[in-house]
């Protein structure tokens, strides 16, 4: 599961628990984290790609995100199909680009306004350096590889 960066079943199940629609893994999920069960991960984790990158949806949860509105943001995250904060920075790693805050994907049915103003708000009180600037806090630095075979690569137009 891509939802934090780490493997689901090593995740705290009480705080992310109401993210997730209810399922047999949901409920391994929360069996395993009941009886302090860990996993071995068997699969790689999805890496963070350059110095000062973090997983979207695990640095909201940090920044005190209700529930609720970790519901909406994750939303907004899988539509756009992206994971960390590299995914939707321009190539100097200074802005978030155009197409995230636009909210773009024809593809699948778009998320609300409502949805997005929230997702908004917490991505710029999370990540830049003001209510009305996409530009970010911290800079991400170098890149920590310099080719990622099998990587869907997006850009903005």
């Amino acid at each position: 599961m891509e939802l934090v960066g780490g493997f689901l079943y090593n995740q705290n199940y009480n705080q992310l628990a109401d993210i997730l629609p209810s399922s047999w893994i949901k409920s391994q999920w929360n069996f395993a984290w009941e009886h302090d069960i860990t996993f071995k991960n068997w699969k790689t984790t999805i890496p963070l790609l350059r110095q000062n990158d973090c997983y979207i949806i695990s640095t909201l949860i940090d920044a005190g995100a209700s529930s609720t509105t970790i519901q909406t943001l994750n939303k907004c995250r899988k539509y756009l199909r992206i994971v960390i904060l590299a995914d939707i920075t321009n190539g100097s790693g200074t802005h978030i680009i155009d197409s995230v805050f636009e909210g773009r994907r024809p593809d699948i049915p778009k998320p609300s306004t409502r949805d997005w103003s929230i997702r908004n708000q917490f991505m710029r009180a999370t990540f830049t350096t003001g209510s009305n600037t996409r530009t970010l806090r911290k800079k991400l630095g170098k890149w920590h590889k310099t080719i990622i075979p099998d990587h869907q690569w997006f850009y903005d137009h």
